[in-house]
């Protein structure tokens, strides 16, 4: 996880994280979504898998292989922390505007990586979610490198979520 030098760049990062870019979304039905960023190198897709909890994936495309991945590729240029802060800040953004504007049953999503620093904002945003949204609470799963998310209003709701996440991924959280 990175280290601040100083407060400014403390404030840097707070700043670059309430940056989005603009979702233009392609597809919208009650079923799925599926917006694009900065200039379609980025994806942002959501499902309603069962019951109106929804499921999103992120993913950035690689010009190695010309498509679209979940995770990144350690050949490509590594991006500037304040470039990657805004790109944290689109899936802050579109999550919240998403909960607003569906209120869904559930959210979740996976940080598919080693990244502390990822999912630890992640679980900031989490947080951010339940207390905004008061009739929301949050639970995590670490399972190797993967944090699955669950933003969730009914307890019921988990195991549904779950067993979907496992049929998707083939890992037990």
């Amino acid at each position: 996880m990175k280290k601040f030098k100083d407060f400014d760049e403390l404030i840097k990062l707070l700043e670059s994280l309430n940056f989005s870019y603009d979702v233009q979304w392609k597809e919208k039905t009650i079923f799925k979504q599926v917006g694009y960023f900065k200039d379609e190198q980025y994806k942002i897709e959501c499902y309603n898998f069962i019951d109106n909890n929804w499921f999103f994936k992120f993913y950035k495309f690689d010009n190695e292989i010309e498509d679209f991945v979940t995770s990144i590729n350690p050949k490509e240029k590594t991006l500037s922390f304040t470039e990657s802060s805004n790109i944290l800040g689109t899936i802050r953004r579109t999550i919240l505007d998403f909960i607003k504007s569906e209120e869904p049953n559930s959210v979740s999503f996976i940080a598919i990586d080693n990244s502390k620093g990822r999912k630890g904002l992640y679980d900031l945003f989490s947080n951010e979610i339940i207390n905004k949204y008061n009739k929301y609470k949050n639970i995590s799963y670490l399972q190797d490198n993967y944090k699955l998310y669950i933003i969730f209003k009914d307890k019921k709701d988990i195991i549904k979520i779950r067993k979907a996440i496992y049929d998707e991924y083939k890992i037990l959280f």
